[in-house]
């Protein structure tokens, strides 16, 4: 009867152990953040390339660098998109100096970096504001009223989301600031394609 060899036996058995710790680390890690593992989209559109990226905190359109949108900010807006009612292209997560004092200076925000909600990283690491804007004919589409639709229907999805304690946080939408229900009529800025998560008291 052959000899077992335990020093062999040992060395398998250390490689088998850290092959597992590597996949556990792995896990944990891809378990950080909802946003490396985004829904899966039933229905006829899906997130494009560009889109998920930002989604996720892996595009920067300037040298700034990026970060990933709060989970709940992305279930919202992909559970809208899962309707199959509008096609949807995110535009805009993370805004870094370069890029928010461009959009300042332009008139398209009304504050300068650091102040606008897309300069700010909550403690987990997320960012709490979207621009997304309707995608049709295969193109971004700035349509006052489409915008309007696609925001309508990213606000419903929150609404739905926040009853099955799906998300935490309410979302507001640049068309309606005061949420007050009355919507673009009562304000000064209208930036119809922002969404924001309210702040818990």
């Amino acid at each position: 009867m052959a000899k077992l060899d335990f020093t062999e036996i040992n060395d398998e058995m250390e490689r088998i152990l850290g092959d597992a710790q590597t996949l556990i680390e792995k896990v944990k890690a891809m378990n950080q953040s909802d946003t490396k593992l985004l829904p899966i989209l039933q229905g006829p559109y899906k997130w494009g390339n560009s889109s998920r990226k930002k989604l996720e905190g892996h595009y920067a359109s300037t040298a700034d660098s990026s970060q990933p949108a709060h989970p709940d900010l992305v279930k919202i807006v992909s559970r809208a998109l899962s309707y199959g009612l509008m096609n949807m292209s995110v535009i805009c997560v993370y805004r870094g100096k370069s890029e928010q004092n461009q959009a300042f200076i332009a008139e398209k925000s009304e504050k300068q970096f650091p102040d606008s909600i897309h300069n700010n990283i909550d403690e987990d690491g997320f960012v709490c504001a979207i621009d997304v804007a309707p995608y049709v004919n295969g193109k971004v589409c700035w349509n006052r009223g489409q915008c309007c639709i696609m925001v309508g229907l990213c606000l419903a999805a929150g609404k739905e989301l926040l009853a099955s304690g799906e998300v935490t946080h309410e979302v507001r939408s640049g068309a309606n600031w005061d949420m007050d229900g009355e919507f673009l009529t009562d304000q000064k800025l209208d930036d119809i394609v922002h969404l924001e998560l309210v702040k818990k008291d």
